[in-house]
């Protein structure tokens, strides 16, 4: 899907010293279509180059990668 820029987008990832500070995302709604089918969706999040519009590589704590995104949460969609 697309991304939306970090809350302070103008400021690079190499400033972010405090973990205490939000500075990833402000709070955002997630419109789903009418028409989604029920089931459960996997949200992820990752982070991109602004520049280039590139995704970022996650790397594990094994120094491989595991892809361009992290798993965040999940969505489930009942009939209603």
């Amino acid at each position: 899907g697309e991304g939306a820029p970090p809350a302070a987008w103008g400021r690079p990832a190499l400033l972010w010293k405090d973990p205490s500070e939000p500075i990833i995302s402000d709070p955002f709604i997630l419109t789903v279509p009418a028409d989604l089918p029920p089931g459960t969706y996997a949200i992820h999040i990752g982070l991109y180059n602004p520049d280039t519009g590139a995704r970022l590589l996650v790397t594990g704590s094994n120094g491989r990668s595991v892809g361009d995104s992290l798993p965040l949460t999940t969505l489930e969609i009942m009939l209603p």
